[in-house]
């Protein structure tokens, strides 16, 4: 399976910087920046400001360089919060959700990237990778090209 993520480090106290295999022919990264453009236009969602992205063709990988959000990571201070501080920080989560799944694709029911090109997810081949006509077309190649019919019920 391909690493979705290789490395993070930052450049000092204002700039984080991200690197990426661009498993999918080098465009994965591409992507990724273009996702974020799009979540901060129609979202209320706090996304990182991208000051560039550098992609290296021959190497394969991407490279973010993008704003450093100052704070502490979630997962290393959760279990020190009160029941009123978790509350909030689930109820901030929940909106976020709520918000990326309100989103609108500018591509009626196509499953695609957020320019319309294909899809950069763990689960699927490059070769299969869209994008995808409906979201039927993409469950068919999770799994793994067997019609629905075919698959056992659970």
């Amino acid at each position: 399976m391909d690493s979705a993520f290789v490395y993070s480090g930052t450049l000092g106290p204002y700039v984080f910087i991200k690197e990426t295999p661009d498993w999918a022919l080098g465009y994965a990264g591409v992507a990724e920046v273009q996702a974020m453009y799009f979540v901060a236009a129609n979202t209320t969602i706090p996304v990182p400001r991208v000051y560039f992205h550098l992609r290296l063709p021959w190497t394969y990988t991407s490279y973010i360089f993008m704003e450093r959000i100052p704070g502490v990571r979630l997962d290393k201070v959760f279990d020190t919060l009160s029941d009123d501080q978790r509350e909030a920080v689930i109820q901030q989560l929940a909106s976020y959700i709520k918000q990326l799944r309100g989103l609108k694709s500018p591509y009626g029911d196509r499953i695609c990237a957020t320019r319309g090109g294909r899809v950069f997810d763990f689960r699927i081949s490059r070769k299969h990778s869209g994008p995808f006509e409906n979201e039927d077309k993409l469950n068919f190649v999770l799994r793994g090209f067997e019609k629905l019919e075919s698959m056992p019920d659970f």
